[in-house]
């Protein structure tokens, strides 16, 4: 009836840039936000 888990155990890896294409807008979007001041 329960599922057995571990407190530990991650569903996503830590780094998750490793799940996106180097080509992918997401860099450019991330670049133009780092960008932005943070004022």
């Amino acid at each position: 009836m329960y599922k057995n888990y571990n407190m530990t155990q991650l569903t996503l890896p830590m780094e998750t840039e490793i799940l996106i294409p180097n080509n992918d807008i997401a860099y450019a979007v991330n670049q133009i936000v780092e960008t932005i001041p943070e004022t």
